[in-house]
């Protein structure tokens, strides 16, 4: 569920958006579903009369340990998992595999893409940069994400709870269209504190103080100001024994202008 006011409100009409890129007599690979989009992706490929391949039927991946399965119904490899981070992007890889596969990509090649793909604002790790100094004492990782929907918001979870002893800070700006407690529920018990920040020049995100009040009435332990540095300089004087995780989330136009600030 996301974009409705271009796509429709519901699971159904955004499937039908979606299936505009179903061209006739091609191969549709189709990634994890629910079942009312899967319903109607496949009945529209029988109509322009495309052959499907679904994830969970024809392929699926599983995590094997440094390792991940790919797995059709006649046919297994073992590949190294995708340097992104995240579990998702196991299901992703899968069904980038599926298609290249179909397109009769050599192993070799699957490999060196898994190893070297990079994805810019998907659970990016920044390192240095002119908003983090080495002196800034922040003494923690810091990641950049733009997921703003439910989905990102579990996708994130899944993430961080793998982490062991660590403190979790969110910086976190978001568009006025998009539902900030539906991205928050899942992230919520991971959360040590959310600073909340209105995205710099975009006069649609919202105001830091609607998204403080909206996490303060889901028990997150949260404040607000008005910039990225200043939302870096509170987690730095926040003096932890544990490492910290600091993600900087909500938007793409949030995670844009940190990088191009961070220059």
């Amino acid at each position: 569920m996301d974009h409705q006011e271009f796509l429709g409100n519901s699971i159904k009409k955004i499937a039908i958006e979606k299936s505009g890129i179903i061209k006739k007599k091609s191969r549709v690979i189709i990634a994890k579903q629910q079942n009312t989009a899967l319903k109607v992706l496949k009945k529209i490929a029988k109509q322009f009369n495309c052959r499907t391949s679904t994830y969970g039927n024809d392929f699926e991946a599983k995590k094997c340990n440094s390792s991940f399965l790919f797995k059709e119904k006649k046919k297994k490899i073992i590949l190294p998992l995708p340097v992104l981070e995240g579990i998702h992007q196991i299901e992703n890889a899968a069904v980038s595999i599926a298609a290249l596969k179909e397109l009769k990509c050599r192993k070799k090649n699957l490999i060196d893409s898994l190893i070297k793909v990079s994805w810019p604002g998907r659970l990016q790790k920044v390192e240095n940069g002119k908003l983090i100094p080495k002196n800034s004492g922040l003494n923690g990782e810091i990641f950049l994400d733009g997921g703003h929907n439910n989905s990102a918001g579990i996708a994130l979870s899944l993430w961080v709870k793998n982490f062991k002893n660590i403190k979790l800070y969110i910086i976190i700006g978001m568009m006025n269209n998009k539902n900030i407690e539906g991205f928050l529920k899942p992230i919520k018990p991971y959360i040590y504190k959310l600073i909340a920040i209105k995205i710099p020049q975009q006069k649609n995100s919202y105001d830091a103080k609607d998204i403080f009040k909206k996490s303060m009435s889901l028990d997150i332990n949260s404040e607000f100001t008005d910039s990225l540095e200043n939302a870096l300089k509170i987690i730095s004087l926040d003096k932890q024994s544990l490492p910290k995780k600091i993600l900087i989330t909500g938007s793409l136009y949030l995670v844009g202008s940190f990088i191009e600030k961070n220059k």
